[in-house]
């Protein structure tokens, strides 16, 4: 009998590295011949992908299955990403998916880590789940100075806890990168440890080195509170030629936290320098990082897929060292890894790959050769 695979995901988003993951890992899995399946928790209307560019897809949308009572969905109050249904589908899904009906779970995005445990406790169905970003990370990173922080002693052994039993009872556990590798040995017993692998992210990058005239700056993620965009007005105002503008790219978790960016690049006048486009197709985010000079990203991120894209395409990155993707796009090579929180030092670099053609050329050529 053939083998089965489910990629489970909590809803489709575009410009997100979880979700393009999935989604690869679903088509390249069918190429090879493994039949596999892309299970999504949420069926959310605005996911920003055509129904064309998912017509290869097999998707199976769990919402549509989930009883009536359990078609839920809210965000939690005081919590970036999680939601409602983050929290019911462990009680149903294992009613939905059957014993048989997959021989393999890989589980992406933490919370939904949840319903794959369930899968396993109930149906005995094995599961990967690959940790983007463990609970516990999550918990002081994002949250120390916002509202939750002063609950986060209190939520922070809850935290490990969940990881614990993630990895535990997984059939192995995936990281983007050694930064979660390092902090999970010091959570899971001696044998565990031997079950976390890491696992790159891959990006399709082009077939030949783009020769194109860079001209702008490039940020392009999915915006969440905590990725700190207001750190990209700092750095902007250190740029040296102000001809340079910076085109921030990407779906922003609510309006309100967008608005609130652009009014913040309104008040310090860099209206002509600062672009927001928000949301982007996939040929406008390649056509984006063909043409930009750098990309700049304002966190250290556990791997940071759209860093790969920009680099297949030729872009060099400049982004916190400790991110992920550092391990394979080397520093002063095909990028610059500098403190997290150092505009002084993110102009600077910026600053040198403006100026200098040749260099941010050799640069590129690097990146897109990785």
């Amino acid at each position: 009998m053939k083998k089965k695979i489910g990629i489970l995901i909590g809803q489709l988003a575009q410009i997100g590295g979880v979700g393009i993951a999935a989604i690869e890992e679903v088509r390249n899995l069918n190429k090879l011949g493994i039949k596999t399946e892309l299970l999504v928790l949420y069926k959310n209307p605005r996911s920003g992908f055509s129904s064309n560019s998912l017509a290869d897809l097999p998707i199976r949308y769990l919402w549509d299955e989930f009883p009536g009572w359990a078609k839920i969905n809210f965000n939690i109050p005081g919590f970036n990403f999680l939601s409602s249904f983050h929290l019911i589908s462990p009680l149903v899904i294992h009613k939905i998916i059957k014993p048989k009906d997959y021989d393999l779970i890989i589980v992406h995005e933490t919370y939904n880590c949840w319903s794959a445990l369930k899968l396993k406790k109930k149906n005995d169905t094995p599961f990967i789940p690959f940790l983007w970003d463990p609970v516990s990370y999550i918990l002081p990173r994002v949250y120390k100075d916002k509202m939750l922080g002063k609950f986060i002693p209190l939520l922070l052994p809850l935290a490990k806890h969940f990881d614990r039993q993630f990895v535990k009872h997984s059939y192995k556990t995936f990281v983007g990168s050694d930064l979660h590798l390092e902090k999970l040995k010091f959570l899971v017993s001696t044998r565990d440890v031997k079950k976390i692998k890491i696992v790159y992210a891959g990006a399709h990058p082009q077939k030949k080195y783009p020769e194109t005239n860079r001209k702008y700056l490039l940020a392009l993620t999915k915006w969440d509170i905590g990725k700190n965009p207001d750190f990209l007005l700092e750095v902007i105002k250190l740029i040296d030629n102000n001809s340079i503008k910076l085109i921030v790219a990407g779906n922003w978790c609510s309006k309100q936290f967008k608005d609130g960016f652009i009014k913040k690049i309104q008040a310090l006048r860099l209206d002509n320098r600062i672009i927001v486009v928000g949301r982007v197709s996939e040929q406008t985010k390649i056509e984006l990082c063909q043409n930009a000079i750098a990309l700049i990203h304002p966190i250290i991120e556990a791997f940071g897929l759209f860093a790969l894209e920009a680099a297949g395409c030729g872009c060099p990155v400049v982004m916190p060292k400790g991110s992920g993707v550092g391990n394979i796009l080397t520093n002063e090579q095909a990028g610059f890894f500098p403190k997290e929180g150092d505009a002084q030092a993110f102009a600077k670099y910026l600053n040198y790959l403006i100026a200098d053609k040749t260099k941010r050329n050799q640069m590129g050529k690097a990146a897109w050769e990785v």
